[in-house]
């Protein structure tokens, strides 16, 4: 009786994955009642944004119904936010306070030091305003984000009566936070919007001469030096970036006389801010605590 052979043993695998399966056999074998919904989730709160994005992109560029309901979820996002109309004056509001009251009362040192505070304030309401008006927002809040931004700036140019204002003004003769807010949300307005602000000129209250008038309230303060950049955004529906070389004598000569205000830093009398700011009835209150505290 002949003795049987043993089996033929397989070679070992030196790479050491003979019982490791690719990647595409493991999603094949899990079927959507193996997968722990919790367990994923874990996962996936553990995953930065970037990684998040590059997931769904492969996964809508893959499965159609993906794609779509991708789509979907951002044409309901940029629908509500087309419906949603928003006021911004309690910002504007909120940076007079700031600005004007909230730290009337302190001594002049201690006013300086909280100066730089107040200026990150104001930049920072800027920058919110600006963020809430992009080109899938409705109109009027685009229209009401450059109004508002309008009215800060006014606020700003007219508030150099104590340390705060005039420190704050100071800072603006090199940031340039507010135009380019204002760029930002006139960048996302239609030709429709642009020409409708200015092609209204219909009074004083509509915010074309209102947006000329703070130019010129800028210029002789050296402050908002990129207006001019504003204005042809809106004119043009791009910027020419020119210095303003085409405005008149009249122009010129006033800058002129306006300029030593920029050299000598200025306190403009109390009398002249109640005087020019048309703002100024509406923000008048006995409560100084508005605004949200440092």
């Amino acid at each position: 009786m002949s003795e049987s052979r043993p089996a033929k043993r397989g070679r070992a695998n030196l790479a050491g994955d003979a019982h490791v399966p690719n990647n595409e056999a493991l999603t094949a074998q899990l079927s959507p009642s193996e997968i722990n919904s919790q367990e994923l989730r874990k996962e996936v709160n553990e995953l930065n944004r970037n990684q998040l994005a590059n997931i769904v992109l492969k996964a809508a560029e893959s499965h159609r119904d993906v794609a779509a309901h991708v789509h979907d979820i951002v044409e309901a996002i940029r629908e509500k936010e087309r419906s949603r109309v928003i006021n911004f004056d309690y910002e504007s509001k909120d940076v007079w306070m700031q600005i004007n009251v909230r730290y009337k009362t302190m001594s002049g040192s201690k006013q300086y030091e909280v100066a730089g505070d107040v200026w990150h304030y104001v930049t920072r309401s800027m920058k919110f305003i600006a963020g809430q008006c992009g080109p899938f927002g409705n109109r009027q809040t685009r229209f009401n984000g450059l109004s508002t931004l309008r009215k800060i700036g006014k606020t700003i140019c007219l508030s150099s009566t104590d340390i705060v204002g005039h420190e704050v003004q100071k800072q603006f003769q090199w940031d340039q936070t507010l135009e380019d807010c204002m760029k930002r949300i006139v960048s996302g307005m239609s030709e429709d919007e642009r020409k409708a602000i200015r092609q209204d000129e219909s009074s004083a209250e509509a915010l074309w001469p209102k947006l000329v008038e703070l130019k010129k309230l800028a210029r002789g303060r050296c402050i908002f030096n990129e207006l001019d950049k504003v204005l042809d955004l809106i004119e043009c529906g791009e910027g020419r970036g020119g210095d303003g070389e085409d405005e008149g004598e009249d122009d010129y000569e006033n800058d002129q006389e306006e300029e030593d205000h920029c050299d000598r830093g200025d306190y403009f009398p109390q009398e002249a801010y109640l005087e020019d700011n048309d703002d100024y009835d509406e923000f008048t209150s006995d409560e100084s605590d508005h605004g949200f505290a440092f």
